[in-house]
């Protein structure tokens, strides 16, 4: 059983988790309508948990917990003397005789955030006696939650509408208005060049696209050296014949660099983009 308080600005809380043998998790929680110092919360959130392991008749229990005062008062390492806390632990003692088998062990509180949690969530809600907020289901997302919208269509990478509308500016035929003004909308950040399709990112660099590592890629890699961002004052640069001019590095790949002269015409509201070579 794990157990943690959480005293703050917008209340107080308590929350434990019971874990059985198989792995199966009891969350209970409560919300503290009277004032408490911290100590007195930590108190509150033991008998708490223990109180709901005795309603499971569970006979035999391990106890962790962060706070090393309420650990190590109910071990009878550290004397009680605040006279808030004798009663809590006279109470807490009197609970541990419904187990057989009982022990107390301080736990950082890194290993402690389910029941951390459960706490603070129950300080900062606001609960009437009608509410009843069941137990939480918890699930692990393997990958962002978009992926398993996004899916090649007889076998066309996910930006084959965008791409397809850059190209040609016309629409899939299926698409209706709505569809469409998204399409328009969702291509305004994009940049094609000859078939390479690229995304403007918030400072103008551009990021090339890649079906298979946009959404397939299960592993997260980093570049091979330390990348030092710069923000520049001055952008672009004037040419003689009025054209605005930026020089750009593209990483289209971990480990290959590519770098281009971004070019913008004023007049024609055309850009073109030439590869230079190292």
């Amino acid at each position: 059983m794990y157990f943690d308080g959480a005293v703050n600005s917008t209340g107080s809380g308590i929350g434990a988790v019971l874990i059985s043998p198989e792995g199966c998790h009891f969350p209970v929680a409560s919300k503290i309508d009277f004032p408490c110092i911290n100590n007195v919360d930590e108190y509150e959130a033991c008998i708490l948990g223990l109180q709901a392991a005795i309603d499971l008749k569970v006979k035999e229990l391990e106890v962790f917990g962060d706070s090393m005062l309420t650990i190590f008062q109910t071990l009878k390492e550290w004397k009680t003397k605040d006279p808030k806390l004798v009663p809590y632990h006279e109470y807490l003692e009197e609970l541990t005789e419904n187990f057989e088998n009982i022990s107390f062990t301080y736990t950082p509180r890194m290993k402690n955030q389910f029941a951390d949690a459960l706490a603070t969530l129950a300080s900062m809600v606001s609960i009437t006696k009608e509410n009843l907020i069941k137990p939480l289901e918890f699930e692990i997302a393997k990958g962002p939650a978009h992926c398993d919208m996004i899916k090649a269509v007889d076998g066309k990478p996910w930006y084959a509408d965008i791409k397809h509308l850059m190209q040609t500016d016309q629409f899939p035929a299926f698409t209706d208005r709505h569809d469409r003004r998204t399409l328009r909308r969702i291509a305004a950040h994009f940049f094609l060049s000859g078939e390479t399709l690229y995304r403007h990112s918030f400072d103008s660099t551009l990021l090339r696209h890649c079906h298979l590592c946009q959404v397939y890629a299960n592993q997260i890699r980093a570049p091979p050296n330390k990348l030092h961002p710069m923000a520049a004052l001055r952008p672009f640069s004037t040419t003689e014949n009025g054209l605005t001019e930026q020089e750009i590095t593209i990483h289209p790949r971990v480990g290959e660099i590519e770098r281009m002269t971004y070019t913008y015409d004023r007049r024609t509201l055309g850009v073109t983009i030439r590869q230079q070579s190292d």
